[in-house]
């Protein structure tokens, strides 16, 4: 009997091996979900290589574009902001019409405003807010916040530079003020911060409260939207 069923164990076994070692294709959604676990884990170099597979063996996907948006974010939040601006460029080029081509327009502006390129920033901005003139949309409301922001840090900075002496404080305190609730959205680079501020200078030391205010320590009190 038991040299009988042995072999019959053995297909069996055999079986079971062969389905261990099969992986089942994924589906699209699948796929792209994949991806964006490891975006969300910030494992972003992982991340870009699936996005990127996604889109060459989906192109005509719906998600293709916020594929290519999730990678440029990437680069965007390990501090590549040419890398992550030449991939948003891409997208406006390929995806025009596309759920991420606006968002694209929004974050080109913000990599300049990170790297203190205020004017080019500015610039990025007024495109996006040409498509909306009526601010019909949330992304027009926050290019024009962020503008009147990159604007008001470049007349600061303009005083800094040219500015009497006791204009100057000012403009510093001023420069901290507006740039706090910024660092929680755009992770402005550190050279721009660090340079601003004289050697007898103290940045402030902000926190945040649960209402969406904030306070500051070495600076003037203050309170305003997060």
């Amino acid at each position: 009997m038991k040299s009988r069923f042995r072999p019959f164990f053995a297909l069996i076994l055999l079986a079971l091996v062969g389905c261990a070692g099969t992986r089942v294709p994924m589906t699209p959604q699948q796929e792209y979900a994949e991806a964006s676990l490891l975006h969300d884990a910030e494992s972003y170099e992982e991340a870009s290589v699936q996005f990127e597979e996604y889109v060459r063996k989906y192109p005509e996907s719906n998600n293709a574009d916020n594929a290519k948006l999730q990678i440029a974010n990437g680069h965007f939040q390990q501090g590549k902001y040419e890398e992550a601006i030449a991939v948003y460029q891409e997208i406006l080029t390929s995806y025009p019409e596309g759920d991420a081509a606006d968002q694209a327009s929004l974050a080109i502006g913000d990599s300049y405003f990170a790297q203190g390129e205020t004017n080019e920033a500015i610039e990025a901005y007024e495109n996006l807010l040409l498509k909306y003139p009526r601010f019909s949309t949330q992304v027009a409301v926050s290019a024009q916040d962020r503008m009147n922001a990159a604007e008001d840090i470049e007349e600061d900075m303009r005083i800094i530079s040219e500015g009497a002496d006791a204009e100057k404080d000012n403009a510093q305190y001023d420069i901290a003020n507006i740039s706090y609730p910024y660092r929680r959205r755009i992770p402005l680079h550190k050279p721009l911060i660090t340079a601003l501020y004289s050697d007898n200078f103290q940045l402030p030391i902000c926190s945040g409260s649960n209402d969406g205010s904030y306070s500051c320590i070495n600076a003037r009190c203050i309170t305003a939207a997060g």
